[in-house]
């Protein structure tokens, strides 16, 4: 069985919509805010997000966000960045 810091294979692939969610998430979107862009129900955006944190053994949106970009899921300088 793998630790927590081994890294997962980069062959293991995300769903369309768990890409969709990942993008929002990393964009700084509330659960709600995903929902209303995707046109799914809160609760459904909290499953992406914990199949998502699952898939990566990560521990809260921050560490998903960083262990997507290390296996190539996500391309942050493409990342549209929330206003803050």
């Amino acid at each position: 069985m793998a630790t927590p810091d081994e890294p997962l294979p980069r062959d293991q692939r995300l769903t369309s919509r768990e890409r969709e969610v990942l993008r929002l998430i990393a964009e700084g979107c509330t659960s709600r805010e995903i929902a209303g862009r995707l046109q799914i129900s809160p609760k459904t955006v909290e499953t992406f997000r914990a199949i998502l944190l699952g898939k990566t053994r990560a521990k809260n949106s921050v560490q998903l966000v960083l262990k997507a970009q290390a296996l190539g899921w996500l391309d942050l300088r493409s990342t549209p960045h929330a206003e803050v």
